[in-house]
């Protein structure tokens, strides 16, 4: 029901006031919204990561977990407890941002606000917490902003770019569209 009021939102926001111009759904992490439903095209545009979303540490079954690792990491090739746990809260923060954009011709901005995501890692820790472990295609587009005022800017031209190829995209195709159909 949520997701099917969500959906009419963003499709005709107008029904929902003459100033009503789209849809806000927030979700958590590791929730269905963010690990299970596709949010293609419009559906979202915008996906803002507050936070780094590690187990809850004073879970048994998360510390059972990380025990059972550090017991066994060398005999059966595990990852430490340690390394486990930040490769869970990492798994989880990369499913999550990967919500808005599910085809080639998709797009969306990912919005990541934790401090410690600005530190990188250096290549032999594998418990430190960094940008380094953000996936390889998100990590490559990552620009760190010391004011809002530039960041508001950058996020304002890449909507106005990405909405011109959109409607450049439905153009041609609308023209490919019409010389199909005309008889030869």
């Amino acid at each position: 029901m949520v997701m099917e009021e969500y959906e009419r939102a963003v499709r005709n926001p107008t029904s929902y006031g003459a100033n009503v111009d789209g849809g806000l759904m927030l979700a958590v992490f590791r929730g269905k919204v963010s690990e299970g439903i596709d949010f293609s095209d419009d559906l979202a545009r915008l996906v803002i990561a507050v936070g780094i979303p590690f187990p809850n540490a004073f879970d048994d079954m998360v510390k059972e977990k990380k025990n059972y690792n550090d017991m066994y990491c060398r005999t059966k090739s595990l990852l430490t407890g340690d390394q486990w746990y930040v490769s869970q809260a990492y798994r989880a923060l990369n499913q999550a941002l990967g919500r808005c954009l599910r085809h080639k011709d998709d797009w969306g901005a990912l919005v990541l606000v934790d401090e410690r995501l600005i530190e990188q890692a250096s290549r032999s820790d594998k418990n430190t917490v960094s940008s380094a472990r953000i996936s390889k295609w998100i990590r490559k587009q990552l620009v760190v902003y010391s004011h809002f005022e530039e960041f508001e800017a950058s996020l304002l031209d890449f909507v106005r770019r990405m909405q011109l190829n959109d409607r450049e995209r439905k153009c041609d195709q609308s023209h490919v569209d019409q010389v199909i159909e005309r008889p030869f």
